[in-house]
């Protein structure tokens, strides 16, 4: 007894033990799996608010820089067209006594002819308030031709809005698509300023490209931008709305290349992706998009990546920068290997005190268990004496208050147990006098009696036996009321049987009954 009490008392304490253990253990990586979901919501919602920080950074220095682009052409080709009329007038000044009116015109554009200047994109023309083109220096084939109703590419009418902007301002910009040298098409987008001959039924122009513009900002500005560092591997990345790639992975694209072919390991994936940009880009305030793409530090790798991307609608470019979501679980696998070395140590330290407390309590029952020994082996004697012989324990022996107690406890019991079984054996023998008095009455009757129980036949007298051609050891505890009429009625005799054994009304029923050799015969039952 004592050596299983100790065995439990030990298995017990290291069962505290190791459930402190498990609920701290499981507490820590519950508290893990926590921080690592926030941790990764965290940096989701922080890195997403960095690469739309830096793609709007990245935007506001283009816009920046597109329009001091443009005032500056603005500026640079206004200056031009006063340049034009100052030609004109000392033209006009030098030969107005000498040279008729049209002599002095065909001097004065034979003068702006051949001026070129930004790169051989800006040239001069000039146009009657009639429509007639009388200086093309593009495409001289023009000059000559009205072209009061030729309509841009957009749908402008040029050479009508240009007349009424000199007409009632004297000069003006005007911005619309063109033709552009030594290009094909029409469609090129174009901001020209205009200005009237004083004393001249025409007007003298010219402009640039917007082109032009993309091409200086591409020029000067893409190549820091890509330079551009952010987190881990964050970079900035530009495309055309065509599909070019201007700057893309780092690294800046001066001839026209389409992303597909700049990554053509998996041309139908990039297009898949661009497509998303291009979305993305055609939304005013930008957009986020979800894909995979091959990390710059690992080129093999596909990391989840997610991007920001807003567009410019007039230089049809569109401008992003991502980050890639495993960059977070770098810092989590760091984590988890803190909380693993934190658990081992904890699990040695709770293991080193659990077997401190185990060799404690082992020398603690040990003294325990010699003393409680003598008591019990003493007293253990006494009590098998007393259950072999029906002795009562002699308490003059007993030299223990709580043992003579007990020994008092026993003798008490002792002599109730006499009398209880003195008691049962009275009982036991009334009670077989009076089933042998009742099983003897039940026989001698000559009708049928029987008593069942879950409609199984627990007794039946001989008259009944022999009624149906039985011995009575053939029926019970074997076959049922049920069982000794024809089947059409061994329903109705077991609702009958249901309804006597709860207590209902019942009333007599005739039913047809089998003898054990299959005679039929009539009986009823109540």
């Amino acid at each position: 007894m004592t050596r299983l009490f100790q065995f439990w008392g030990i298995f017990f304490i290291l069962g505290i033990a190791v459930s402190i253990t498990i609920v701290d253990v499981i507490g820590s990586y519950r508290d893990f799996n926590f921080r690592s979901e926030t941790l990764r919501t965290d940096y989701l919602t922080s890195q997403k608010q960095i690469v739309k920080q830096e793609v709007l950074r990245v935007i506001e220095l283009i816009s920046y820089e597109k329009g001091q682009s443009e005032t500056q052409i603005r500026k640079m080709i206004k200056s031009r067209v006063y340049e034009a009329v100052s030609i004109a007038q000392n033209i006009y000044e030098q030969n107005k006594t000498t040279k008729s009116k049209a002599e002095i015109q065909k001097m004065t554009l034979d003068a702006l002819r051949p001026i070129r200047f930004e790169g051989e994109n800006g040239y001069y023309f000039a146009t009657g308030f009639d429509g007639v083109e009388i200086l093309f220096a593009d495409k001289p084939e023009m000059e000559g031709l009205n072209l009061l109703n030729m309509q841009d590419s957009h749908g402008q009418y040029v050479v009508k809005d240009m007349i009424e902007i000199v007409k009632h301002s004297g000069e003006g910009f005007y911005q619309y698509h063109w033709t552009k040298p030594g290009m094909e098409g029409n469609d090129f987008k174009k901001i020209s300023f205009v200005k009237r001959i004083e004393g001249a039924d025409w007007f003298v122009g010219t402009g640039l490209y917007v082109k032009d513009i993309e091409e200086k900002i591409k020029a000067e500005l893409l190549a820091p931008i890509s330079r551009i560092r952010f987190g881990k591997e964050g970079y900035i990345f530009i495309n055309r709305f065509d599909g070019d790639a201007l700057l893309a992975n780092g690294t800046l694209y001066t001839d026209p290349k389409k992303l597909w072919e700049v990554f053509n390991q998996n041309p139908e994936k990039t297009k898949t992706l661009f497509d998303k940009e291009y979305s993305a880009a055609l939304t005013p305030v930008g957009e986020y998009i979800y894909y995979s793409i091959n990390k710059l530090s690992s080129l093999q790798k596909e990391s989840q990546k997610v991007s920001f991307i807003h567009g410019i609608p007039d230089l049809q470019w569109l401008v992003g920068a991502g980050f890639y979501l495993d960059d977070v679980e770098t810092e989590i696998l760091l984590m988890q290997d803190e909380l693993n070395r934190q658990i081992k140590t904890k699990i040695l330290y709770f293991s080193m005190i659990a077997l401190a407390i185990v060799v404690f309590s082992l020398l603690l029952f040990s003294r325990l268990n010699l003393k409680l020994k003598k008591d019990i082996n003493l007293f253990l004697s006494f009590f098998n004496r007393t259950v072999s012989f029906d002795e009562a324990i002699n308490r003059d022996h007993i030299q223990f208050a709580e043992l003579d107690q007990m020994a008092k406890n026993i003798n008490t019991m002792l002599v109730d147990k006499i009398q209880a079984q003195q008691g049962l054996k009275d009982e036991e023998k009334a009670l077989w006098e009076s089933e042998v008095k009742y099983r003897n009455t039940m026989d001698s009757m000559l009708i049928g009696v029987y008593v069942i129980q879950d409609l199984v036949f627990q007794y039946v007298n001989p008259a009944l036996a022999a009624m149906f051609g039985y011995r009575p050891d053939e029926m019970e505890g074997i076959m049922s009321p049920v069982d000794l009429v024809i089947p059409a009625q061994r329903e109705q005799v077991r609702q009958n049987l249901m309804r006597r054994a709860t207590g209902e009304p019942r009333y007599p029923n005739d039913i047809k009954c089998i003898r054990k050799n299959g005679e039929f015969f009539d009986a009823m039952v109540l």
